[in-house]
């Protein structure tokens, strides 16, 4: 499988770095699942990802409009099948 093949991307774990990974595949065209056991964290992920998202937009590294697109590439779910299924 070649990097133009993959179009989806399953993110294990909704810390500061399944956020962060998961964020930037987004903006770049990717969709992401983020798979977590935790409800909880998974409930904080978006905001968490908006905060590094606007850190982001602030240094110049990418563009408001890509933010939002990639943040709507972002779902999120606590049950590994769905994560995982037609994951590339």
């Amino acid at each position: 499988m070649t990097i133009n093949e993959i179009k989806k991307v399953c993110v294990l774990g909704a810390g500061t770095m399944g956020c962060r990974i998961s964020l930037e595949c987004a903006v770049r065209g990717y969709q992401c699942v983020v798979y977590d056991i935790s409800q909880e964290a998974l409930q904080r992920a978006p905001e968490r990802q908006k905060m590094m998202a606007a850190m982001q937009v602030f240094q110049g590294n990418v563009k408001q409009e890509e933010v939002e697109q990639g943040l709507a590439r972002i779902s999120f779910t606590t049950d590994p099948a769905k994560a995982a299924a037609n994951a590339d």
